[in-house]
């Protein structure tokens, strides 16, 4: 699936993920207001593959669960997304199980010989979060050098929900109390509008830099700068946890927020059309990426606040080839990353302001990890006649994971004494990352000991591709996909909850899957219609299961009872679905556009539901056009995911994520329009969820929003 630029232009989306979540094919889910975790065919997270320009954004600390790093990529410079549903392992390699989403952005344009300038910018308002949005873009062009630079902000305020409850909703995600200090002492200060979600407004800056440079009539350069940096982001989820202890109505959580979220890449890629031999064209993509997070924890009443910080350092490198070989075509290439993670972590003391190294509570080994992958692939496409095309391909991947002692820093401490006192700051840690499986006795000597995880594997893909005619289109296709476990897969100790810890296993095994699929493209006169079913197995799933730790599932920590969590494997997991797409000219000005999709997914030795699995959603809209006007209604739709169709460990976990009912349904009404205005300009607006209703999507931390009505100028020079 393509999401093209005009689309993204007139959907008008605040970050990444809601440009994803327009499409009306891709689900996301939302911890907090400054995220959005997207899931393709029940995978998310670091099961699903994110690149800017052809190269990976994931990195070895993208964790299982829900993922939010999408805000790091401004919508304003995307000018189309490319969507690849099923496993992408063949192209793109490890950890694309369920799909990749490649967001390609503005290329800088070269004149016909005299210099060019042109600029664009925007200026928006939303209510729903006071979000005020502006970027100004330039691109100046000669008849072999061009550049285009932009630069976007965002503020957001806290996130206003639906005020208008269904009878499922009644009683449930009211904010009816926030967390204030007064006078030092922290105190649950009353919440005058309970659909008001105190604490989960940030912002954010982006800048993006190109220089493309004509080498000659078959050769040409770029060098690409992205830069993003985030506000402190409230984890809105985690400050309406409850304290579980018996009698208190406290909340868990005084401060909970990731500190600014920052991510820069420089990439150079280099395209040659000049046939040789071996290739007719080919190009080469190396770039460097530094990430940057940190999490802070302070609970209730506590005077000392946990931050942790991570810096990844990622280099890649990719070449890939194109030889035509009479009507034939063959892809091939080589491709490659590394990472370099390095952690710390530091007590701040808010009485006394002194802040305190803690070099045995970083989240990752004090010492640093390495996390490396090689790999070499082709595809070739075989033309057997001008309506049949068959192809097949291959890829051999290699990884390895591995990280230095800690033993010399940590001591022969006995590991319950070790825990004890990490849990003494509970949520303060949110995952602190150990290197031997905690399922088994020993000693902190023992738990930190080096590990070194090799793996490798043989993915593939054969297909077929059948034109009965220009109105219609047939394509099967079984493919294979390859995972391996990263750093954060292979162990950590943080809390979900006041009596349930996860601890790592360093046993995990690389996942793999096994897909099917077949998808029919008819043309019915002034109709559409796109249908696809697939199937997929999954062995080695990498879920969250239940752990022993001396023998039994519970452990004596900090003074009370704790159930125990861990990273398994499943032996296997199916996930079947399909979706239907219609698409109708009625006539020169009005459409109509529908889209469904239905995904399930169960452990097969279990017969638990696979976590990410969402419910049936969709949408379905009808847009008048014509030379100066679009407008459009749109049609919003959600399933119920009841709680036996929830896997049982999320139910338990994060209760307070869902209802008595599990996750339930919704349906909203939204309304766009389009301007063109004199002297190249634009006049954007609508109105979302015209009826205010308050709703949240499966799985999602923070309710969605309310009534947003909102206003956007476009303008260009």
């Amino acid at each position: 699936e393509k999401i093209i630029k005009k689309d993204i232009s007139y959907g008008n989306p605040q970050t990444s993920a809601d440009l994803l979540g327009q499409s009306g094919s891709i689900y996301v889910q939302k911890s907090q207001l400054g995220g959005g975790s997207p899931t393709l065919r029940g995978f998310a997270a670091n099961a699903i593959l994110i690149a800017v320009d052809g190269i990976r954004m994931n990195n070895a600390i993208y964790r299982g669960g829900n993922l939010q790093n999408l805000i790091n990529i401004d919508p304003m410079v995307v000018e189309k997304t490319e969507v690849l549903f099923g496993p992408g392992s063949l192209i793109y390699g490890s950890d694309a199980l369920g799909g990749v989403m490649d967001f390609r952005t503005k290329q800088p344009k070269w004149s016909n010989g005299k210099i060019e300038i042109n600029s664009n910018s925007l200026l928006r308002y939303s209510s729903a979060a006071n979000e005020r949005t502006g970027n100004l873009n330039l691109n100046v062009s000669l008849k072999r050098l061009a550049y285009f630079g932009s630069i976007s902000k965002t503020l957001f305020g806290d996130l206003q929900a639906g005020s208008r409850r269904s009878k499922s909703y009644e009683g449930h995600f009211e904010r009816e109390y926030y967390v204030g200090n007064v006078d030092g002492n922290d105190m649950l200060i009353p919440n005058e509008d309970k659909d008001l979600q105190i604490h989960s407004g940030f912002s954010t800056v982006s800048t993006l830099q190109k220089l493309r440079y004509r080498v000659s009539s078959l050769s040409e350069a770029t060098y690409s700068f992205y830069l993003s940096r985030t506000s402190d982001i409230p984890r809105y989820d985690r400050l309406t946890q409850p304290n579980e202890d018996a009698g208190s109505d406290d909340l868990n959580n005084a401060e909970w927020y990731y500190g600014p979220q920052k991510w820069q890449m420089h990439a150079v890629n280099f395209k040659s059309y000049k046939p040789i031999a071996l290739f007719e064209n080919y190009q080469i993509n190396v770039s460097n990426q530094g990430y940057e997070e940190s999490r802070n924890v302070r609970e209730f009443d506590e005077t000392t606040r946990l931050r942790q910080q991570e810096n990844v350092g990622i280099w890649t490198f990719s070449i890939d080839c194109e030889k035509e070989i009479a009507e034939h075509t063959l892809y091939y290439g080589l491709d490659g990353f590394e990472n370099k993670i390095s952690s710390r972590a530091q007590t701040y003391h808010l009485r006394s302001e002194i802040v305190e190294n803690e070099p045995d509570k970083t989240r990752y080994p004090v010492n640093g990890s390495r996390f490396r992958n090689y790999a070499g692939y082709f595809n070739f496409y075989y033309r057997l006649s001008s309506k049949i095309i068959l192809n097949a391909g291959g890829r051999y991947t290699y990884a390895r994971l591995f990280t230095k002692s800690l033993s010399e820093n940590i001591g022969d401490a006995d590991l319950d004494e070790l825990i004890t006192q990490i849990y003494r700051h509970r949520e303060l840690i949110n995952a602190m990352d150990v290197y031997q499986p905690a399922i088994t006795e020993g000693t902190a000597s023992d738990f930190f000991d080096q590990f070194d995880l090799k793996n490798s594997a043989f993915t593939g893909s054969i297909g077929s591709v059948f034109n009965k005619s220009n109105n219609t289109k047939l394509s099967f296709i079984l493919s294979t996909g390859f995972r391996a476990p990263n750093l954060d897969d292979v162990g950590k100790v943080f809390e979900i909850s006041d009596n349930i810890i996860v601890i790592p296993n360093t046993d995990l095994k690389p996942e793999y899957t096994f897909n099917q699929e077949v998808s029919l493209d008819q043309q019915f006169g002034n109709s559409k219609i796109s249908f696809n079913l697939y199937h997929s197995l999954q062995t080695n799933a990498i879920v969250r299961g239940e752990a022993t730790y001396e023998g039994g599932s519970t452990h004596l920590w900090d003074g009370g009872l704790v159930t125990l969590r861990s990273q398994v494997n499943s032996p296997k997991a199916v996930r079947y679905g399909g979706s239907l797409a219609i698409d109708t000219q009625f006539s020169k000005y009005w459409t109509t556009t529908h889209s469904f999709n239905m995904n399930e997914g169960k452990e097969t030795e279990t017969n638990q539901y696979v976590r990410h699995v969402t419910p049936l959603f969709g949408q379905s809209g009808i847009t008048y056009s014509n030379k100066k006007l679009k407008s459009s209604l749109e049609l919003v739709y959600n399933g119920n995911r009841p709680s036996h169709k929830i896997r049982s460990s999320e139910i338990e976990d994060k209760a307070y994520l869902y209802t008595d009912e599990g996750s339930p349904g919704w349906m909203v009404l939204n309304w766009r329009y389009e301007y063109i205005l004199p002297k190249t300009a634009v006049l954007q607006g609508g109105v979302e969820n015209i009826f205010d209703q308050h709703y949240r999507t499966y799985s999602s931390g923070i309710s969605a929003p309310g009534r947003n009505i909102y206003l956007a100028l476009r303008m260009s020079i």
